[in-house]
């Protein structure tokens, strides 16, 4: 259905292996997630009239179709081919840059204000469907963690190591959609079932400092120019965010942190969690006892 998504054959060598018996270190899933792009466009610069050259950029537009790409990465999921989902994701993204292309290239030439709103709407339903791509792997990393504790040296640790990649530098930089609170959320789930209690407790504290930049006046901004430019991707702390960790690291014994998680939020003045994140809270404290 969607050509763009196909694995060459040459390629299947590489893909085509569940995480099992295979060593899925951290630079060969990246090398994965960078592969080149066979996504060509059919239109050159030669001078032909505005609607023909509008009718073949319009025809080079790929679907994004973010509902059956996440249930592909569920069939991943459960196969633990981790690879597979890298490459698919790789693909997934430079479709959406392929898009991108072809639409600045359209709105460049496109008169009609309308059309050019239309162009603007398209890109960000592009958008919207690779964040829920971004999410299924995301799950899909945290959902292996049995299978990699198994591991042995830095390949125990690529899942965490390359949830850290995706949401600092993949989704904001290569794909160039801000992660939002969401992601963060699915990002410490997924983490916490890898015992990261410390990258949580990062994501956490960058949360923090990125909603109190957001409360500070421009003009004492402009003078944490470097800082801003560090969070400018990283969503502001919400009381979902204090959930996710807290209900993370008390699953995976880390509840002397969580609890620490509890009085801050309300040190804060954030609203009380919700009664299910205190049941997770004394369960796991039952546990440690």
């Amino acid at each position: 259905a969607y050509p763009h998504l196909s694995v060459p054959l040459e390629d299947n060598y590489e893909v085509d292996i569940p995480l099992q018996g295979l060593e899925c270190s951290y630079e060969r899933l990246l090398n994965l997630l960078r592969r080149e792009s066979q996504i060509t466009t059919n239109v050159d610069n030669n001078p032909i009239c505005h609607d023909t050259r509008k009718t073949a950029l319009m025809d080079d537009i790929l679907i994004i179709d973010g509902k059956s790409i996440v249930a592909t990465m569920e069939v991943l999921r459960k196969a633990h081919n981790i690879p597979a989902a890298m490459h698919l994701l790789g693909l997934s993204t430079r479709g959406l840059n392929h898009n991108r292309k072809l639409r600045t290239k359209l709105a460049q030439e496109e008169t009609n204000q309308q059309s050019t709103l239309f162009l603007r709407l398209e890109d960000d339903d592009d958008k919207n469907e690779l964040r829920r791509v971004y999410k299924a792997v995301l799950s899909l990393l945290g959902h292996n963690a049995n299978q990699q504790r198994g591991g042995s040296g830095s390949d125990s640790n690529s899942s965490p190591r390359l949830i850290m990649h995706l949401l600092r530098h993949h989704m904001p930089n290569i794909a160039q959609i801000p992660p939002g609170s969401e992601m963060y959320h699915a990002a410490m789930n997924a983490l916490g079932k890898f015992g990261e209690c410390g990258l949580i407790l990062d994501m956490l504290e960058e949360m923090e400092h990125s909603h109190e930049l957001n409360l500070q006046p421009a003009a004492e901004a402009e003078t944490t120019t470097t800082l801003t430019r560090h969070h400018a991707h990283v969503p502001p702390v919400d009381r979902m965010a204090y959930q996710s960790a807290i209900s993370s690291l008390a699953r995976h014994g880390h509840c002397r942190e969580a609890t620490q998680l509890l009085y801050r939020m309300q040190a804060k003045g954030f609203e009380q969690p919700d009664m299910n994140i205190y049941n997770e809270l004394l369960i796991g404290i039952a546990k440690e006892a």
